[in-house]
């Protein structure tokens, strides 16, 4: 037999919470006093809002003197959103001093089970929540749901466990402990900017409110995973990461200041630093960085930002620290450079034993800037050790003395040197310069040239980069084979791109024609020569387009004759036949005089128009006799040849050993 008091209120409006159906039930059965309390539904505050179906049932209750306590405890109810919930928890509460505690656990939520300690006293609250193998994918969802303005929309799988403490008064949040670990967490935006995959690590967080602002400090790891934040690609299993920072946010003038962070990339860096937001604007920076092995920064830092440009593919070794001073837009970076080693890929150049300090700033105030290195390359041209000193200021690095760069056996002498790199705006830069005397043998053997007699030379009025071409004002002097070639109009695009473009006119003169034939071993001939390449076109350093004339000059009083081998091989250039010679009289001379020969070629669309000094009755005179007899012409037949088909003749002339005497 039970005895029992029920009470049906039709709705309950308090400040705290408004309840419909409201029903309660006391019973006293097997000397316990069991409570029962059930509403239609229940208005509590944002975000929970309404729940319906309220059942709390406690298999224990007791009340003495305005004190009451609920053990076995049972809630249950339904919410749009949190869906159908049967809670086990226990319930302190003391009218007499306005507290209550509350234990319940069971909670589904996000796809886990979580449990929870409530304490309120006197208007101070403290609520210490554990989750546990919580659905990434479902949390993100029903967050979005609770806040919608605030959480950005994407894309979550994998698994979170949480343990969390949090401490108010009234309506007033006063601090948050909370300890996160995610396990083989996927995530992604909208638009492919944020992605990772398999993220296993840790995170903590301590923050609390002093005199209306918020103090905190964090710590996290990420032992696992793959993340890519454009562009940056992160490899954390080979990488771990870990960021660790304290600070402050100012609630009224909404300023977040990080007096310290810190920040490493396992194998990879080192940096720590303080910054400031100002209404969520970035207004100050400072930061220290530090990397003792320069491949892997370079790998995951440096080169998703180079992307196309001349150092996208390379290999360096080295260390390197940097510093970085950011306030209001102005900055002043430093880099430290340690023996630094750079080498490209593509073998278009290389630098070693690269040390001292390169500075950046877009601030009036001049930085030093002072490197020196070892030994470099550019493509096959070796250039020695050598010591840059200028200063950094307004976005631009100015040279403060004339740089001496070894080139070969020569010298490279570069002044008035200027770099602009303006925000938003591709780099360029400008010099004046002196090229002191190289030697083309050795410039020869660089390139792998037939060996060419001379030295290369000149004075460079102006040479300039932008948008990813150089410009040469001015005329580069070559002294080659006793004579002088002279380069005017010399451009060359994307120097460093997979197909760079080179442009000039070249002119020719007084070349001695012997030094010329027996460098290149096609057989003699004396006599001077003068011409002309001009309207040059080379892409990926082969020829597309030009018009190209070599003549001998008449004007002087030099000995002109032709062997026969030469004979011969000049024969075959034009497209005649072979060793002719060899089946006339004339193979009994061993050369013979001329009066002019000359050869030209106007390269278009992949077909060379030939030409030489005059017309023939079936093509044209590469060679003219004249002089005292014996004398010869040689004759060319094709006038248009295809460029590959002159090329393998060039090449069948120089591996000639001449015709065969009969």
């Amino acid at each position: 037999m039970a005895d029992s008091i029920g009470i049906d209120v039709e709705e309950a409006v308090s400040e705290r919470f408004q309840a419909e159906g409201l029903q309660a039930a006391l019973a006293f059965t097997s000397g316990q006093l069991t409570l029962s309390i059930k509403a239609d539904s229940l208005m509590l505050p944002s975000p929970l809002n309404r729940i319906s179906q309220v059942d709390v049932h406690c298999t224990v209750f007791r009340f003495q003197s305005e004190n009451w306590h609920c053990e076995q405890g049972e809630l249950a109810f339904e919410h749009s959103m949190l869906g159908s919930q049967k809670l086990s928890i226990e319930l302190t509460a003391s009218q007499q001093d306005a507290s209550f505690s509350l234990d319940f656990s069971g909670l589904r939520f996000a796809g886990g089970l979580w449990k929870s300690d409530v304490d309120w006293q006197q208007g101070q609250w403290q609520v210490a929540m554990t989750g546990q193998a919580i659905d990434a994918d479902k949390l993100n969802h029903q967050m979005q749901t609770f806040f919608p303005e605030l959480l950005p929309v994407m894309d979550i799988q994998g698994g979170i466990a949480m343990d969390a403490t949090i401490d108010g008064q009234n309506t007033a949040l006063q601090s948050v402990t909370a300890e996160i670990s995610i396990q083989s967490l996927a995530l992604s935006d909208a638009d492919g900017a944020l992605a990772a995959e398999n993220l296993s690590g840790q995170f903590k967080v301590n923050a609390s409110r002093e005199t209306g602002d918020w103090q905190w400090q964090q710590q996290g790891q990420l032992n696992n995973g793959e993340l890519y934040v454009s562009p940056i690609y992160l490899d954390i299993n080979a990488y771990p990461l870990s960021l660790s920072s304290r600070g402050q946010w100012q609630s009224e003038s909404n300023q977040l200041a990080v007096s310290h962070w810190q920040f490493e990339q396992q194998s990879v860096l080192k940096a720590e630093g303080e910054l400031t937001f100002n209404d969520g604007q970035l207004a100050m920076l400072q930061a220290e960085i530090a990397s003792q092995e320069v491949q892997p920064l370079y790998q995951v830092w440096l080169q998703p930002f180079v992307f196309d440009t001349a150092v996208d593919d390379a290999q360096l070794q080295g260390d390197l620290r940097a510093s970085l001073d950011w306030q209001e837009a102005l900055y002043d970076l430093n880099l430290q450079l340690g023996d630094i080693t750079i080498e490209d890929n593509q073998q278009r150049f290389d630098i070693s034993g690269l040390n001292g300090n390169l500075a950046w700033t877009n601030r009036d105030d001049d930085l030093p800037v002072d490197l020196s290195w070892q030994s470099a390359a550019l493509y096959q041209i070796d250039l020695g050790a050598a010591r840059l000193i200028a200063t950094a200021s307004k976005n631009q690095l100015v040279l403060s003395e004339s740089l001496f760069l070894p080139v070969l056996d020569g010298e490279l002498q570069l002044d008035k040197f200027q770099l602009f790199y303006p925000p938003h705006e591709t780099v360029s830069w400008s010099f004046e310069g002196l090229l002191k005397p190289v030697s083309m043998p050795v410039l020869s053997e660089a390139l792998g040239w037939p060996l060419l007699q001379g030295k290369l030379s000149g004075v460079i009025p102006s040479v300039s980069y932008q948008d990813q071409q150089v410009d040469v004002d001015g005329a580069l002097m070559v002294k080659v084979f006793d004579g002088t070639a002279v380069i005017r109009d010399l451009q060359l695009i994307q120097p460093f791109g997979y197909v760079p473009h080179l442009s000039a006119n070249v002119d020719i003169d007084e070349l001695d024609l012997e030094t010329l034939t027996t460098t290149f071993d096609v057989g003699r001939i004396s006599g001077t020569l003068n011409g002309y390449v001009h309207d040059l076109q080379l892409a990926n350093w082969r020829p597309q387009q030009f018009d190209a004339w070599f003549v001998t000059d008449e004007n002087t009083d030099t000995k002109r004759r032709i062997s026969q081998r030469a004979v011969n091989n000049l024969s075959q250039l034009g497209g005649g036949p072979s060793a002719l010679l060899s089946r006339s009289f004339l193979r009994f001379f061993d050369d013979f005089s001329y009066q002019r020969l000359g050869l030209g070629c106007r390269l278009s669309r992949g077909v060379c128009e030939m030409r030489g000094v005059s017309d023939a009755e079936q093509g044209y005179h590469i060679v003219e006799g004249g002089g005292l007899p014996p004398w010869i012409n040689v004759i060319g037949h094709n006038r248009r040849v295809d460029w590959p088909v002159l090329i393998e003749r060039l090449q069948a002339v120089s591996q000639s050993d001449g015709p065969v005497i009969q």
